[in-house]
């Protein structure tokens, strides 16, 4: 590209469906697209995220999942916390396929403060 862009690396993908537009606007241009990935692992993160940080979209069922994940007795209780993590990972699987099957050049997992093990988590199933 004469601008000198050699790829574009995005902010977290959250919701592939609206991602999928300014995907196609990018390869047609000729840009290899990373699509960034960050695995929210608790209700708390994905509303802060989705509130506080401009640019993210995080789609209401995502939220709606979440929340069911959390139940009503909040994110203080620890088995509360761990269906919350558990419910993360499997909505970041679902976007890691997502983004495979509309054709991204590859996928850059940031994942939580220090929980590293959450990537290996994600690519294995």
């Amino acid at each position: 590209m004469e601008s000198g862009a050699g790829f574009v690396q995005t902010q977290p993908v959250f919701d592939v469906e609206a991602f999928e537009s300014l995907h196609g606007k990018l390869r047609d241009l000729g840009l290899p697209v990373i699509a960034s990935l960050m695995p929210a692992v608790s209700l708390t993160s994905l509303e802060y995220l989705r509130n506080e940080v401009p640019g993210i979209e995080v789609p209401d069922s995502m939220m709606e999942r979440m929340a069911a994940a959390s139940g009503s007795s909040g994110n203080s209780d620890p088995e509360a916390q761990a269906r919350e993590r558990a419910a993360g990972i499997v909505m970041a699987r679902e976007v890691f396929e997502r983004l495979g099957r509309i054709g991204v050049n590859g996928i850059c997992i940031m994942p939580p403060l220090r929980k590293y093990g959450i990537v290996e988590e994600i690519l294995t199933v």
